[in-house]
């Protein structure tokens, strides 16, 4: 990853210095992603918590288990410019944009306090961390849906052009129609 990560850095100096930031977004999720895998990799980056349900399959049993806090550190930094990344390419205004980053953020965090914690409360921090996204995304995903029945699948369509081109080059289309069944 880090090596793909010199590449983009690499890639970005072809470009004018005001056309690099999708360059500069994706270089510092694979840099920051290679650190994280480097201290997973090296064994490093966990810490052991008790298990809450002991088992006695000699596979799984054991009284500790290793969470992997560098995970959740990697996921806090990096999942955010991937949706900076996908929501700018998108289009999307910046209000919706950090409040996407907002929830993203509370779901990892609660993720990572669920899984620290040894009591039952830790259920809670689960359920606040799976449940916060929905209240912002199910919309979006209706909208989706809705808008999808709209367009045709004929290839000179908008979906036929999206399907049919790379996502590096699909914000690049000069000019991509929309046709409308009627």
């Amino acid at each position: 990853m880090g090596f793909a990560g010199f590449c983009f850095v690499g890639l970005a100096f072809r470009k004018q210095r005001k056309d690099r930031l999708f360059h500069y977004i994706t270089s510092a999720v694979v840099f920051v992603a290679c650190i994280a895998y480097f201290t997973m990799g090296s064994n490093l980056g966990f810490t052991p918590i008790q298990v809450e349900f002991p088992r006695n399959n000699p596979v799984v049993r054991g009284t500790y288990r290793e969470i992997f806090y560098v995970r959740y550190i990697d996921w806090f930094i990096t999942t955010p410019l991937l949706l900076l990344d996908l929501l700018l390419t998108a289009g999307m205004p910046w209000p919706s944009i950090l409040w996407t980053i907002l929830i993203d953020e509370i779901m990892i965090v609660t993720g990572l306090v669920g899984a620290l914690v040894v009591s039952r409360y830790k259920w809670a921090y689960f359920a606040i961390g799976k449940i916060s996204p929905f209240k912002h995304f199910a919309p979006a995903i209706a909208n989706l849906a809705q808008g999808a029945l709209l367009f045709s699948t004929s290839s000179t369509s908008l979906s036929g052009k999206l399907v049919a081109t790379p996502p590096a080059t699909a914000r690049r289309l000069p000019s991509a129609s929309c046709t409308v069944d009627p």
